[in-house]
C-alpha cells in the first residue's frame, strides 16, 4: 500500500488515510499542502532558512495550474526577503508573482496577502523603486495588467 497524504500530529508528521475524492480535511494534507503550510509557519516564525526549504519543495510539488497556492508560496518567499532585510528583492518578487498571475486568479486573498507584504516593509524602505512599483500594482483596479 502506498503512503497517503501527510497529516499533522502532535509533534510529528504522520501518514493518514486520504479523504474521499473531492473531500477536504483540515487534518490531512497532500504533500504539497504540507510543505506550503510548513513554509508559511516558518515564515511567520521568522525562520527564513527553514521556510525557504519548505517553499522550494512546495513549488516543486504544486502543478503550474495551481495558481493560488503557488502565488501564496511566492508571497511567503517575499515575506522572508523582508525579514532578511531585502525589501527591494521582496517587492520585485511579489510584483512578479502578481503580474504573472492570470487576472481571473487575482483573488481577494492574494491581494490581501500582497498588501500585508507591502505593509511589512519598513517605513525607511518604502520609497525604494521596487516597493513603490509593488504598491502601484496593488493600486490598479481589478482586472488591470501591471
Amino acid at each position: 500500500m502506498t503512503a497517503g497524504p501527510l497529516c499533522l500530529g502532535h509533534d510529528e508528521t504522520l501518514q493518514c488515510t486520504p479523504p474521499a475524492r473531492g473531500a477536504d480535511s483540515a487534518f490531512c494534507y497532500s504533500e504539497s499542502q504540507f510543505h506550503f503550510h510548513a513554509g508559511n509557519t516558518w515564515t511567520h516564525l521568522g525562520k527564513t532558512r527553514a521556510a525557504a526549504r519548505e517553499h522550494a519543495r512546495a513549488l516543486e510539488l504544486y502543478p503550474a495550474s495551481d495558481h493560488m497556492d503557488r502565488t501564496l508560496v511566492r508571497l511567503d518567499q517575499a515575506m522572508c526577503m523582508v525579514a532578511d532585510q531585502d525589501p527591494a528583492a521582496a517587492a520585485a518578487h511579489a510584483t512578479s508573482a502578481l503580474v504573472g498571475l492570470p487576472t481571473e486568479h487575482r483573488s481577494a486573498l492574494i491581494i490581501y496577502r500582497a498588501e500585508q507584504l507591502a505593509d511589512s516593509v519598513p517605513r525607511t524602505a518604502r520609497q525604494v523603486p521596487e516597493v513603490r512599483g509593488l504598491r502601484e500594482v496593488l493600486a490598479l483596479p481589478a482586472g488591470t495588467e501591471g
